[in-house]
């Protein structure tokens, strides 16, 4: 048995144990995860009075039935130092949320190589496609089957490969012509070539090698239309060659103004006001073109009805384009936004669905 194999074993079986004792996994994991966030918030704001907490105790339980929902209220109420009714815990938005507006059509966001055939958009990057041992070209029925590494590099010095299912800056790879092997891209499985962007002058000034990314939250209302509801910049360390959650930094932006809001936060949730060992403000910084990046993600919603609310991480590249990197239709991030600007959902009626 394989380490990856075992490890899979040991999660269900440690799964199992505690649904024996009557504990549920996955509140038991959010709750860890927002007491480790809260550690960290407080440190720069302080804990959360003991009637702001009561507050979000009796909130969990009047609204969502359960304080198992409690955790994520008390950490978006240590960042807005303040309890707000209308916000939605990051755990009852997986839990019950998802599967209602979306349940297993968001899944179709990991399948990298359908982003061309539900868009039909030039903002997608996409190149080639490798699926079961074909390439093609993404959004059509043609098949590359001779010189694959010419077509790819024929007008790029860099290609990324993203693997189905790859978010948060997982299973994305960066290959040179130099460094690029069939032989070991077959072997990491079915997934998207895009080309490497090049971004815009004003977001290189941030010393990481990765492309930044904005984030961008779309929902459809009851009558199918789509709204913006939350933004922020996702900066790479210095060393990344793509932006990974696991070391990224995020700065919320005004979705009226494309400003940022000054504050940036580490992945742990430590706030920082300047990009990290450099002098470079987080204030005072416009994102380019961000009203033309906001018109294409609403665009791009109407191609997907089946789901009601999708992360998008689109940046602008060095000629003035908006370009979409990747898009979430399952679980997508809404703890950092609900945190930082919500409650951004108070009107959809998701708190009715329990």
């Amino acid at each position: 048995m394989g380490a990856e194999t075992m490890k899979a074993h040991l999660k269900d079986a440690g799964k199992s144990a505690l649904r024996t004792i009557g504990v549920d996994w996955y509140h038991l994991l959010h709750r860890r995860e927002a007491r480790k966030c809260l550690q960290n918030i407080s440190a720069d704001t302080g804990v959360p009075s003991k009637e702001y907490l009561k507050l979000c105790d009796e909130y969990a339980q009047d609204i969502f039935k359960s304080k198992d929902y409690a955790p994520w209220l008390y950490v978006y109420t240590a960042i807005a130092r303040e309890f707000r009714e209308g916000w939605i815990p990051d755990n009852y938005y997986g839990k019950v949320v998802v599967p209602r507006i979306a349940g297993e059509y968001g899944r179709v966001s990991g399948l990298k190589p359908l982003q061309q055939i539900l868009f039909h958009s030039p903002a997608c990057p996409d190149v080639l496609a490798f699926v079961n041992g074909v390439y093609f070209v993404p959004g059509t029925s043609e098949v590359i089957s001779d010189n694959i590494v010419e077509y790819l590099f024929r007008e790029n010095e860099k290609i990324v490969f993203k693997l189905d299912g790859s978010l948060q800056g997982k299973a994305v790879y960066v290959f040179t012509k130099q460094s690029f092997s069939l032989e070991k891209v077959e072997k990491l499985g079915n997934g998207v070539f895009q080309s490497f962007i090049v971004q815009h002058a004003s977001l290189s000034d941030f010393p990481s090698a990765a492309v930044s990314t904005l984030r961008l939250t779309t929902v459809l209302n009851a009558s199918g239309s789509p709204s913006l509801r939350a933004s922020y910049l996702r900066f790479g360390a210095a060393d990344d060659t793509h932006v990974s959650s696991k070391t990224h930094i995020r700065v919320p932006i005004n979705s009226h103004t494309g400003e940022t809001e000054g504050v940036g936060y580490t992945p742990g949730w430590k706030q920082i006001r300047c990009y990290p060992d450099s002098d470079i403000s987080f204030s005072n910084f416009k994102y380019p073109k961000f009203t033309k990046a906001c018109a294409l993600v609403l665009a791009l919603h109407k191609n997907v009805p089946f789901v009601h609310s999708i992360g998008w991480d689109v940046c602008v590249n060095s000629e003035q384009e908006v370009k979409l990197m990747e898009w979430n239709a399952g679980h997508n991030d809404i703890k950092f936004s609900e945190a930082t600007q919500g409650p951004c959902f108070h009107d959809l009626g998701w708190e009715k669905f329990v």
